[in-house]
C-alpha cells in the first residue's frame, strides 16, 4: 500500500490514460479505414487504367460516355434517366403486381374493410399512390430500403386503409363493391369556413358548387 498517495495516483493516471487511448482509437480508426479505402480505389483506379497496356481503361471509358450519353437524352426528352426507371409504370400494375398479392388476406374478416373499386375512394388512391411512390424511392437501397418501406410506410398505410371503421371502404363489400352498402353516406370531414383574417385561411375564395344544369349531381 502507498504511504505518500503517489503510488496511488499514478495507478489512476494509467487508467484514465488506458481509456484516453481507447476512446482516440474507436474516433479516428474509422477515418483511418476511410482513407485507406480512398487510396486503394484510387490505386485499384489506376491499375485498371493501365492493364492490358490500357485496354480495360480504354473499355470502362466507352461505358462510361454511352451510359452518360443515355441519361442526357432522356433528360433532354423529360423522362428519368436509366438510374431512375419506375419498376411499375402505373399505380395498377404497382397494386395488381405487388401490392395486393403482399396484403392478400381474409376479405371476410371483422378486422378489415376492402373495395374491389377502390379507384372511386380519393382517400384509397392519394395512399395507394403515395405507397407506390415510396417503393420506388426505397427500393434503390436494395433489402434495407426495402424493409424500412414495408415496415415504416407501408403497413402503416395499408392499415389505415383496411381499417373497418375508420378507413374509406367502410361501407363497402370486399366482392360486390363500392356501391353495394351505402357508400354514399361517407363524407368528407366538416368545416366551418375561416375568417378572412385568419393565418390559415385560403388565399382565394372557394368557388359555388354548380346545382344542376351541365356538371350538377346525377342521382
Amino acid at each position: 500500500m502507498s504511504t505518500n498517495g503517489f503510488d496511488d495516483d499514478l495507478g489512476l493516471d494509467k487508467q484514465v490514460g488506458k481509456q484516453l487511448a481507447e476512446l482516440m482509437r474507436l474516433r479516428f480508426s474509422p477515418s483511418l479505414r476511410d482513407v485507406a479505402n480512398t487510396l486503394a480505389d484510387r490505386k485499384f483506379m489506376e491499375m485498371l487504367t493501365t492493364a492490358g497496356g490500357g485496354r480495360i481503361g480504354r473499355q470502362l471509358d466507352q461505358i462510361a460516355a454511352r451510359i452518360a450519353a443515355e441519361k442526357f437524352q432522356a433528360l433532354a426528352q423529360g423522362k428519368a434517366g436509366p438510374a431512375e426507371a419506375l419498376v411499375y409504370e402505373s399505380l395498377e400494375e404497382f397494386c395488381v403486381e405487388l401490392l395486393f398479392p403482399v396484403y392478400a388476406c381474409n376479405l371476410y374478416s371483422t378486422a378489415i374493410k376492402w373495395c374491389p373499386s377502390w379507384a372511386k375512394h380519393p382517400g384509397a388512391t392519394f395512399r395507394l399512390e403515395t405507397n407506390w411512390r415510396a417503393f420506388e424511392h426505397y427500393r434503390r437501397e436494395g433489402l434495407p430500403g426495402m424493409a424500412t418501406w414495408l415496415n415504416s410506410v407501408s403497413d402503416p398505410i395499408m392499415a389505415k386503409l383496411m381499417d373497418p371503421d375508420t378507413g374509406p371502404f367502410t361501407f363497402c363489400h370486399p366482392i360486390k363493391g363500392h356501391e353495394h352498402n351505402g357508400a354514399d353516406k361517407i363524407e368528407d370531414l366538416p368545416h366551418t369556413p375561416l375568417p378572412a383574417d385568419s393565418p390559415y385561411a385560403r388565399k382565394t375564395p372557394a368557388q359555388p358548387v354548380p346545382v344542376g344544369g351541365a356538371g350538377g349531381s346525377e342521382n
